[in-house]
């Protein structure tokens, strides 16, 4: 190599040199900048949430000690939007969901209690002592929590607080858990809503029916005779938990392979999810709607009948609700899909079966003629009939369902069968993908 041309090599590698140095440099102000705006996104969500948490306090001890229900109203909407606020905070922050359990079901119940009492101050219900206690009590834990979240050592934070390492927020985390280590329980709360502690402890239907577990074998059992092949097809894979715990199974078909959950409770299906074959739809809905009803039958459950239904994916997904007599029980819900390319089962869901399917005493104390006069004068009704409807709280009403319409729009209204009152107006939605509810 000559000696100009060997300049000219050790130039071009200085150059790229520079040059690589450059865009290092670059790519580490990029990502420098990335990490700053990320670290500041996250302490506006924190403070965000401390400041909902404390204007949650401050309406919830105001609320304590209001007497008029159009008081009651606003404070509890007050209270209501800042737990939704706060709740939509916590999802924000890098944490993992159970750091924040306590913090989390606390603000939620919180959330619902407040608009279960905004609920009865439309209905001009006043608080009672019971109430007054409760607001006293989780304000009490409202300061608590407002106070650890404004900590300064939680407050004045280096950037490393808010940054993850191996999927957990590193200072956050500390803080937080050191709170939910000493987070004091919380007042029992019985009223209506989701998130209320008689419908956290509730005990599913077939669990009280059959409060001996079944053994795995025996669901193994079940499993291969459900799908008609030998014991040594269906593979266990351990359990599920919760309130309604089952046995997990994976089975090899004709089909494929399929993923079952059978309750221990009873051994009902909770869960089927099949391997379906890909293709253009050969199957009509009303085709597919009995291809459901023949799948719910062979999976053990009788006493159906289809309300709704909707297709995605090539896949018609049926609802079904149980009848008693002319009765229908929305809570008692089983879902079926069925494959539009054959015709094939290719999942079920019946969590609400299982957890709700009880005898019921179900008779109306108001006549049906009399709900109809709870109705909007503008109204066509198309039907009607008697139904069990889940409410927020999971709890039950017995009412009259009225299919009406007014003009070229369809409702589903359901007048409560006790009292007479409105208790749900549902719009029915209809689309050549199914029909919808909202």
């Amino acid at each position: 190599m000559t000696k100009r041309s060997a300049i000219r090599a050790v130039t071009f590698a200085l150059a790229a040199a520079v040059v690589a140095a450059a865009f290092a440099v670059i790519g580490w102000i990029r990502v420098s900048r990335h990490t700053d705006e990320l670290d500041a996104g996250y302490r506006r969500v924190y403070a965000q949430l401390s400041s909902d948490l404390s204007q949650m306090d401050s309406a919830l001890q105001k609320l304590s000690v209001c007497s008029a229900t159009e008081s009651q109203s606003l404070l509890a909407a007050n209270v209501w939007m800042h737990a939704s606020a706060a709740e939509q905070c916590l999802e924000s922050l890098p944490v993992n969901g159970s750091e924040f359990e306590g913090l989390e079901s606390y603000i939620n119940r919180v959330g619902d209690f407040a608009y279960s009492l905004l609920r009865r101050a439309a209905a001009g219900e006043v608080l009672n002592p019971d109430d007054r206690e409760n607001l006293a009590a989780l304000s009490s834990i409202s300061a608590n929590v407002t106070s650890a979240l404004q900590d300064p050592a939680a407050a004045d934070l280096d950037p490393a607080f808010f940054r993850t390492a191996a999927g957990q927020a590193a200072g956050l985390s500390d803080a937080v858990m050191s709170m939910e280590a000493d987070f004091p329980e919380s007042p029992v709360l019985l009223y209506d809503g989701p998130f209320s502690d008689h419908i956290l402890s509730a005990t599913p239907a077939c669990v009280e029916a059959n409060p001996e577990p079944i053994t795995a074998d025996a669901a193994r059992s079940r499993a291969a005779k459900l799908f008609s092949v030998p014991a040594e097809q269906v593979t266990p894979l351990g359990e599920a938990g919760g309130t309604l715990p089952a046995w997990c199974f994976a089975i090899k078909t004709s089909r494929g392979e399929v993923s079952l959950q059978i309750s221990k409770h009873g051994g009902g299906i909770l869960l089927l999810l099949c391997d379906r074959e890909e293709g253009d739809a050969t199957l009509s809905h009303e085709e597919g709607i009995s291809a459901a009803e023949r799948a719910a039958a062979a999976l053990g459950f009788s006493g159906l009948e289809p309300t709704y239904r909707y297709e995605e994916g090539g896949v018609l997904y049926v609802n079904f609700a149980a009848v008693k007599g002319d009765i229908r029980l929305y809570p008692d819900l089983v879902q079926i899909g069925i494959s539009l390319t054959d015709g094939g089962l290719c999942y079920a869901e019946a969590r609400g079966y299982l957890s709700n399917h009880k005898a019921r005493a179900l008779v109306p104390t108001v006549t049906e003629e009399a709900a109809r006069k709870s109705l909007y004068d503008g109204f066509e009704v198309l039907s009607s009939r008697l139904c069990v409807i889940p409410t927020s709280g999971k709890l039950e009403r017995l009412c009259y369902e009225f299919h009406a319409k007014q003009g070229d729009r369809e409702f589903l209204v359901y007048i409560d069968a006790a009292t007479g009152s409105e208790a749900q107006v549902l719009q029915l939605l209809r689309s050549d993908g199914g029909e919808l509810t909202m």
